[in-house]
C-alpha cells in the first residue's frame, strides 16, 4: 500500500516511537505466569551486626598491574591431586554523562541476555521470586509466553516492521554475544583504555581529552588514578575519588594519593593537611607523621603511633632501622619483646636478632636457637643449651613444644603448653599460637587423648574473630563428641555465636549449639539454634540444620524478581553504565570492581538479579555470582543467585555416576565458573586441572591432551573433569566426601583417612565428624563447600535436600 502523503523518514520515526511505547508498556504491565514455590516454612535471614568482609568462597579475577593489585590465586584449592604436606603445615562522576551516555540504550538492559558464550542451556531452570518467571531454558514442554502484541491488544494491531528497519537492528543487537553486546559503540573508549593497559598513562589522559563522551573521559581518568605509578598529582587522584564516591575501592584511590604524595618529598604542612582528611594507609605515612609530631613536641601522639606500628605491622628492614634510630627512646622492653616474639613466629630471624640485641644480652642467641629448632630438621642442642635462662619465655616455649610434637612426644607437649602465658598481648602473635594448639589438640585426639586435646584447645588466647571461631569450635566439638560433655560444649558454641559475622561461621556455631542442646535433651532449645543456622541455606551447616528441622529445600530455588522500581533504579546507576561502557570497549576484566562494589552496596534482591543478568549478557557470569555472594554475606536474600546455572556446558559426555549438579558443585568451588582461571600452582580452567592429571585423564578416555584447551575450552575441561570425578567415585565406592577430599588432596589420602578415622560410608562412623577430622584445613573446608554446592544445585534442579544421605553415600568396605 502506497502512502504518498508521508515521507519514508517520517514513517520510520513513527514506527520507532510506536515500538518504544509498546516495549515500555510491556515492561510495566507484563507479569509472567507464576510457578509455585516449594511448600516449606520461610525463615528470615538476620542481618549481621557488622559489615561483612569479602566472601571466602569468592574467587579473585586476575587484573593487570595498572589496577594496583596483585594477581591472586583463582581458587582455594590446588586442584586435582595437588600436593600437600603429610602433617599439618605448622608442624611439618559528579559530572553528568554526555548526551551519548545519557541516551537510552538500543536494547532493554533488564531483559534476559541473548546467546552467551559460556552459559549452559537445555537442562536447567531458573525461577524467580515474586512474580516468578523462568529465565533459563527449561526441560520439558513449557507454556509459551504471550507476545507483547497479544498482551497489548487494546492498542490495536501493530504493523510488522521492515526487517531492514529499526526493529531488525534492535533484534540483531539482542542476539549479539560479542562486544558491544547491543550497547552503544565504544571504540574510542577502547583506545584510551588500551593505553592504560600499556601503562601509557600520560598518553591515555591526553587522548581522553579528545573524547566527546564525558562519561568515557571519567572512566579513563578513574583507571589511571588506580595505577600505582600513574604520575598523577595527589590532588588529582583525590579529585577523582571525590567526584565518584560510590565507585569501586575508594580506599585504593586514597592509597594511591598517599603514595603519590610521599614520592614528592612533601613539606610537613602538606603532610598534616593530607592526613587531616584521613589516617595514613601506609607504614611510611605513619612514620612520617610520627616524625613530624616528635619534632613539634607532640610526644604523646608520636609515641602512640610508634608503639602501635612496632608491635602490629610487618615493617621493612629500613623502616625498623628508622624507628630504632629516631624513636628508640619511646619503646619499652615489653614493646621489643612483643616484636621479637612476633618476628620469630614468622621466621624473620635476621630482624629478630637485631631486635634481640636492643632487648639485652642473650636475646640474639635465643633468636638463633629458636630459628634452628623451628626449621624442619633443625637441632634442639642450641635451644636446650639456654634452657635454664629462657625457660618460660614464649619464644623458647614455642620452639620447644614444636620440637616435641615433631618427635611425637604429644603428652609432654601438652603439659608444656599448659604452662604457656595465656595473655595474648605477650605472645607476639596469639593467632599463630592458636594454630600450634589446634594441631596439637587434633593429634592428641587421634592418639586417644581427647581430654588433653580439649584442655589444649580450651585454654587458647586467640584474638581475631576468625581464630576465636576456630578455637571455640574445636573445644566445643571435642567436649561434645569425645568427652560426652554437652554442657561444656554449649558454652564454647555460644561464644562462636557472639563473634561470628560470616554466614558459614554463624551456621556452624548454631548447628553445633543445636546438637549440644539435643544431647542434653533440650529439644526446644535445639530447634531454636537450628532455626538460626537454617537461615543460611547456602552453607553446609545451614543445610544440616534445615534437615534437622524437617525442611526439604535449601531456600535457593527461586530467583529474585525485579520490580519496576528496581529496574528504574538499576538503569540509573552510574556503576551500571560503567559496566556497559567497559564491556562495549572490550575491557570486560575492568568491570569486575564495579560488580563487586554493587555487590557490597545493593540492598534490593531484584536489583541483584538484574546485575546477574547483566553479567551474563557481557559473558562474565561469574562476576554476577561473586557479587551475589557479597550481598548474601551482608544478609540480603539473594536466593538462586548464589547457585547460578552457568558456564558448565550442557552436552558434555559424563559417566552415569556423575550427575549434573556435581559438575556445577565442583566447578563453582574450583574456579567460581571462570573458564580461564589459572591457580598459583598451575591448575587450569573451569575444574582446575593440574596438567599431569589432565594428561592422564585425556589418555584414559581417548582424547588428545591440550594444555591450552584446559583454560580456553570449557567443554574440553568439563569433559575431563566429569571423567575424573567418575573415576574417583567408582574407585572410592560412591563416597562423595571421599571423592571431594581426593579431588583436592589426592585419593590416597582419602583412603588413609578411612583407616585412621573410620569409614564414612558405614553406619558406625558419623560422616560429619569424619569431615571435621580431616587434618588439612584447606581440604576440610573444600569438602564442606563442595557438599554445600551439591545440595544447592540439586535443589535448583528440582531435587529435595539430601545432605545427610549424601554425606554417608557409598558402599563401605566389608
Amino acid at each position: 500500500m502506497i502512502l504518498p502523503s508521508r515521507k519514508p523518514a517520517a514513517i520510520a520515526a513513527a514506527l520507532a516511537l510506536a515500538l518504544a511505547a509498546g516495549e515500555f508498556l510491556f515492561a510495566l504491565t507484563s507479569a509472567p505466569t507464576a510457578i509455585a514455590a516449594p511448600a516449606q516454612p520461610m525463615l528470615p535471614k538476620p542481618r549481621p551486626a557488622e559489615k561483612a568482609s569479602a566472601q571466602t568462597d569468592a574467587m579473585p579475577e586476575p587484573r593487570p598491574a595498572t589496577d594496583g593489585t596483585q594477581n591472586a590465586a583463582t581458587q582455594s584449592a590446588d586442584g586435582p591431586n595437588s600436593s600437600a604436606d603429610a602433617k599439618p603445615d605448622i608442624v611439618a562522576e559528579a559530572e553528568a554523562p554526555s548526551a551519548e551516555a545519557s541516551a537510552p540504550e538500543p536494547v532493554d538492559e533488564n531483559a534476559e541476555p541473548g546467546p552467551e558464550k559460556y552459559a549452559s542451556a537445555g537442562a536447567e531452570t531458573e525461577t524467580t521470586t515474586g512474580s516468578i518467571a523462568a529465565d533459563e531454558t527449561t526441560s520439558g514442554p513449557t507454556k509459551p509466553e504471550p507476545a507483547a502484541s497479544q498482551k497489548l491488544a487494546f492498542l490495536g494491531p501493530r504493523p510488522r516492521p521492515d526487517p531492514t528497519g529499526v526493529a531488525a537492528e534492535r533484534l540483531n543487537r539482542i542476539k549479539n554475544d560479542r562486544p558491544p553486546y547491543g550497547f552503544s559503540q565504544a571504540g574510542l573508549l577502547k583506545r584510551g583504555l588500551d593505553l592504560v593497559t600499556a601503562d601509557a598513562y600520560t598518553s591515555a589522559l591526553s587522548f581522553s581529552e579528545t573524547l566527546p563522551n564525558a562519561f568515557d573521559r571519567e572512566l579513563i581518568r578513574f583507571f589511571v588514578a588506580r595505577a600505582p605509578f600513574s604520575g598523577l598529582a595527589p590532588s588529582t587522584i583525590e579529585n577523582v575519588a571525590r567526584k565518584h564516591p560510590d565507585w569501586p575501592d575508594p580506599d585504593l584511590l586514597r592509597l594511591r594519593a598517599e603514595q603519590a604524595l610521599l614520592r614528592t618529598h612533601p613539606t610537613d604542612e602538606a603532610i598534616l593537611a593530607f592526613y587531616a582528611e584521613g589516617a595514613p594507609m601506609t607504614d611510611d605515612g605513619w612514620l612520617r607523621l610520627a616524625d613530624i609530631y616528635s619534632e613539634r613536641g607532640w610526644h604523646k601522639r608520636s609515641r602512640k603511633i610508634v608503639r602501635r606500628i612496632w608491635r602490629e605491622e610487618s615493617l621493612s628492614s629500613a623502616q625498623m632501622a628508622h624507628i630504632l634510630a629516631e624513636h628508640a627512646d619511646v619503646l619499652s622492653k615489653e614493646d621489643h619483646l612483643y616484636r621479637f616474639r612476633r618476628l620469630l613466629l614468622h621466621k624473620r630471624t635476621g630482624e629478630a636478632i637485631r631486635v634481640g640485641q636492643a632487648i639485652g644480652p642473650g636475646y640474639d642467641q635465643l633468636a638463633r636457637a629458636v630459628a634452628a629448632a623451628v626449621d624442619r630438621g633443625g637441632s634442639t642442642a642450641s635451644l636446650m643449651a639456654i634452657k635454664t635462662r629462657f625457660r618460660g619465655e614464649p619464644a623458647w616455649e614455642y620452639a620447644r613444644i614444636l620440637m616435641l610434637i615433631r618427635k611425637d612426644q604429644l603428652v609432654e607437649a601438652a603439659l608444656r603448653m599448659s604452662l604457656v602465658e595465656r595473655d595474648g598481648n605477650k605472645l607476639g602473635d596469639a593467632d599463630r599460637w592458636w594454630e600450634l594448639r589446634k594441631d596439637l589438640a587434633r593429634m592428641l585426639l587421634e592418639e586417644g587423648y581427647p581430654a588433653l586435646g580439649y584442655s589444649v584447645a580450651a585454654t587458647h588466647a586467640a584474638q581475631s574473630p576468625e581464630a576465636i571461631v576456630e578455637a571455640e569450635f574445636h573445644a566445643g566439638w571435642l567436649a561434645l563428641r569425645y568427652l560426652n560433655s554437652p554442657r561444656a560444649a554449649r558454652a564454647h558454641f555460644a561464644r562462636i555465636a557472639a563473634v561470628a559475622t560470616q554466614p558459614r561461621s554463624i551456621a556452624r556455631g548454631y548447628y553445633w549449639l543445636g546438637r549440644a542442646h539435643a544431647a542434653s535433651g533440650h529439644a526446644d532449645q535445639a530447634a531454636k539454634a537450628y532455626s538460626v543456622a537454617a537461615r543460611h541455606g547456602a552453607t553446609y551447616y545451614g543445610q544440616l540444620s534445615r534437615e534437622a528441622l524437617g525442611l526439604t529445600h535449601t531456600g535457593l530455588e527461586l530467583r529474585p524478581r525485579p520490580t519496576a522500581l528496581d529496574r528504574l533504579r538499576f538503569a540509573a546507576r552510574p556503576e551500571v553504565h560503567a559496566i556497559k561502557r567497559l564491556a562495549a570497549a572490550e575491557h570486560n576484566f575492568r568491570t569486575r570492581p564495579f560488580f563487586m562494589a554493587l555487590g557490597d552496596k545493593l540492598e534490593s534482591p531484584g536489583e541483584l538479579s538484574l546485575l546477574d543478568t547483566l553479567s551474563r549478557r557481557i559473558n562474565e557470569p561469574h562476576y554476577g555470582m561473586l557479587a551475589a555472594a557479597r550481598a548474601d554475606a551482608r544478609g540480603v536474600e539473594v536466593g538462586a543467585l548464589r547457585a547460578p546455572l552457568i558456564v558448565v556446558p550442557p552436552d558434555i559426555p559424563q559417566p552415569a555416576i556423575v550427575d549434573r549438579a556435581l559438575l556445577y558443585a565442583v566447578s563453582k568451588q574450583e574456579s567460581a565458573f571462570n573458564p580461564s582461571a589459572t591457580s598459583h600452582v598451575g591448575a587450569r580452567g573451569l575444574m582446575q586441572f593440574m596438567p599431569a592429571t589432565a594428561r592422564y585423564t585425556a589418555r584414559q578416555i581417548g582424547l588428545p591432551f591440550s594444555l591450552v584447551r584446559l583454560s580456553s575450552d570449557p567443554v574440553y575441561n568439563a569433559t575431563l573433569g566429569a571423567a575424573h570425578l567418575g573415576e574417583l567415585l567408582t574407585n572410592l565406592r560412591g563416597s562423595y566426601i571421599m571423592t571431594f577430599a581426593g579431588y583436592n588432596a589426592g585419593p590416597g589420602r582419602a583412603i588413609d583417612w578411612v583407616k585412621r578415622y573410620g569409614d564414612p560410608r558405614g553406619a558406625e562412623t558419623d560422616p560429619v565428624d569424619w569431615v571435621e577430622r580431616i587434618p588439612f584445613d584447606e581440604t576440610r573446608n573444600y569438602v564442606q563447600k563442595v557438599m554445600e554446592n551439591l545440595q544447592a544445585y540439586r535443589s535448583r534442579l528440582g531435587h529435595t535436600l539430601s545432605i545427610s544421605k549424601d554425606l554417608a553415600h557409598g558402599d563401605p568396605v566389608r
